[in-house]
């Protein structure tokens, strides 16, 4: 025999249940880990959270009718709970299509040379961080790699990364493209850093066009040793 009507209807139910406090989980989460996504204000935060419990309350007493009280436990997910499952969700969506991506930015393809290799792990990072979409992350890790690798190749005192990145330039280190790449890359890393509102502003693309930038410039320093093309 098949399942009941009731049974389809009741399953039906639970299934927009979850969809619905999935739903909201992410628009909660949304507004606190992704610029692209409009911050909702407390009280659409309430009145959504209340939504939910409304449903769950609904469906406790539907199966409430068919389960005996003591088995039926209906437990309403606190505004935590569903952050949590939206961040979850944000994660595990982010991971499945970041397999594109990963093949891109290979992060086995460059090794720092040994006055760099307590970096080696913060240049894997940062492409872990940008497959979670972690973008501040990204951008200040990729200026630290920047000022590490200049710091390595210009020798002398300067007062800011930017003087450095000149020097590089004066001396041929960097071409005019690299010098550009390396200013964005500096750039970006202050905002990001320094809570800058500017860098709210900051799209994916631009990250993953800054984790390219820095593989270029170290490529262009390292790449060569390590059996690579150089510059692309």
């Amino acid at each position: 025999m098949g399942p009941e009507p009731e049974d389809d209807a009741l399953d039906a139910l639970i299934d927009g249940v979850e969809q619905s406090a999935l739903a909201v989980g992410e628009l909660l989460a949304g507004g606190r880990m992704r610029t692209d996504h409009d911050a909702l204000d407390s009280g659409e935060e309430e009145q959504l959270i209340g939504l939910i419990g409304e449903q769950i309350r609904s469906l406790g007493d539907l199966l409430s009718k068919r389960i005996p009280d003591d088995i039926v436990k209906i437990s309403i997910p606190a505004k935590s709970d569903l952050i949590e499952i939206g961040i979850m969700h944000l994660i595990l969506a982010r991971l499945e299509s970041g397999n594109d991506r990963i093949t891109r930015l290979d992060l086995l393809s460059i090794i720092l040379p040994e006055s760099l290799r307590h970096l080696q792990v913060m240049f894997s990072e940062a492409h872990f961080n940008y497959l979670l979409g972690n973008l501040g992350a990204v951008a200040i890790m990729c200026r630290a790699l920047i000022e590490a690798a200049l710091r390595d190749r210009v020798s002398g005192n300067f007062v800011t990364l930017h003087d450095r990145i000149t020097e590089a330039q004066n001396r041929n280190i960097l071409d005019h493209e690299r010098t550009q790449c390396a200013r964005d890359i500096a750039t970006l890393g202050n905002q990001a850093a320094h809570g800058d509102s500017k860098f709210l502003k900051c799209t994916d693309q631009r990250i993953e066009e800054t984790l390219i930038n820095t593989r270029k410039i170290l490529e262009d320093f390292y790449g060569e040793a390590n059996g690579l093309s150089g510059p692309a």
